[in-house]
């Protein structure tokens, strides 16, 4: 005897591919008419186009940044610098390789020498990890809202990291910075100078050798001397 497939289970399925062939139809449309800038493809930091991106704030800027960070209480948690504090510290080297969202940045790392948090990260491995204040859109650019400034291939940096939450239910690790101004620290390359007043004006990528982004020299002295005293702590 054959079984009787009834019309409602026939017809209620190609309804839901008619409903989702057509959202995505939409959604293509949509987004054909939103232009690429450049960095939605972006797979390695070389990959941004020049005159599409610059920083959008430095520290000193405000008349109120200078007396605050000569305090140094904003780098620190009780009384000792956040990065300190790290579950994970770790000497790494920049891949190149990144993974740019709206607002977050991830950068790919290979561990070199495991300091700290040998639980969670180890030697030889490469992963992302990753911290807020990116790339946001805005007319006619993109403006990175970060006072640390992306990491350079041509060093190696100390990474203050903690894992992601999410590592228990995937099988690719990420991390996240530790600390927003201090996630990590180059190695070896001296210190960071002052950025012109018209920093605005300058690409992205004409500011690899500036570790952080100040416009005082107050406030470039206070950051350099944090740097040095963390580094310090792990005998660099």
């Amino acid at each position: 005897m054959k079984r009787r497939v009834s019309l409602k289970r026939l017809v209620v399925p190609g309804v839901c591919l008619l409903m989702v062939a057509g959202a995505l139809a939409l959604g293509l449309a949509y987004r054909s008419k939103i232009p690429d800038m450049g960095l939605a493809d972006a797979r390695n930091i070389g990959d941004i186009p020049r005159g599409t991106a610059a920083i959008s704030y430095a520290w000193g800027e405000k008349r109120e940044d200078e007396p605050w960070m000569e305090e140094k209480s904003f780098a620190m948690v009780d009384g000792e610098y956040e990065a300190l504090q790290a579950p994970i510290v770790a000497r790494v080297g920049f891949t190149g390789n990144v993974r740019l969202a709206n607002g977050s940045t991830g950068q790919e790392i290979t561990v070199k020498e495991v300091l700290r948090g040998e639980e969670f990260l180890s030697e030889g491995q490469t992963s992302y990890f990753y911290q807020d204040y990116g790339f946001v859109k805005m007319v006619g650019c993109f403006r990175y809202g970060n006072t640390l400034n992306m990491m350079n291939p041509d060093y190696e940096y100390l990474v203050f990291l903690e894992e992601s939450p999410l590592n228990a239910y995937n099988k690719e690790k990420a991390y996240l910075s530790y600390s927003v101004d201090f996630g990590y620290i180059r190695l070896g390359g001296g210190k960071t100078a002052t950025l012109p007043e018209d920093y605005e004006s300058i690409d992205f990528l004409d500011l690899q050798d500036y570790e952080f982004f100040s416009v005082s020299e107050k406030c470039t002295a206070v950051l350099n001397e944090i740097r040095g005293e963390i580094l310090a702590e792990f005998g660099y």
